[in-house]
């Protein structure tokens, strides 16, 4: 595929670790991995759906619509529940299955907690570290993830040429 300014560039997400920026942690993971598919088309999508700064955040799930307006073909796909997309502390950009490992369901997404700045599952309490503030992203720093040594999924973060607008995959 070619590159062109004003046209959609890449970024693509890999479970890989040990790559700059955003790398696995060294912990467990429960996961069942899903694929991952997410184009920005332009401008307007990564202006609209992306991660533009420090400690900002964005959701995709599919088969829940979100977010809403964002226009899922067939071959999107967003992980076994969700990918949560974050730019960390240093413009790091990262991005996570939203799955909490410990639960180990579809349905049990971990969200934003904007006054903690980390992610944390709703039904067990355990908490990220998705914004690189202390432990690498995703690093499991309470609750029973902490306690069993469970991390979210991650995956890496590479941006196409001009490194302004990416596509999201696995």
């Amino acid at each position: 595929m070619r590159f062109r300014s004003g046209l959609a560039v890449f970024c693509t997400l890999a479970a890989v670790a040990g790559m700059p920026g955003c790398h696995s942690v060294d912990v467990k993971n429960s996961v069942v991995s899903g694929p991952v598919y997410i184009p920005f088309t332009g401008v307007g999508d990564w202006e609209l759906y992306g991660v533009s700064g420090a400690m900002q955040s964005r959701a995709f799930v599919k088969w829940l619509d979100i977010p809403a307006d964002y226009p899922y073909q067939e071959y999107c796909f967003t992980g076994f529940g969700g990918v949560l997309m974050t730019c960390t502390a240093m413009s790091n950009y990262c991005a996570f299955d939203m799955a909490c490992p410990v639960e180990h369901s579809q349905n049990v997404r971990v969200a934003i907690d904007t006054d903690m700045n980390m992610a944390v599952c709703p039904k067990c309490g355990s908490v990220y570290d998705v914004f690189q503030m202390q432990e690498p992203p995703g690093y499991p720093v309470a609750g029973p993830a902490r306690e069993d040594g469970y991390g979210l999924t991650v995956y890496r973060v590479v941006f196409g040429v001009d490194g302004r607008y990416a596509l999201i995959t696995r």
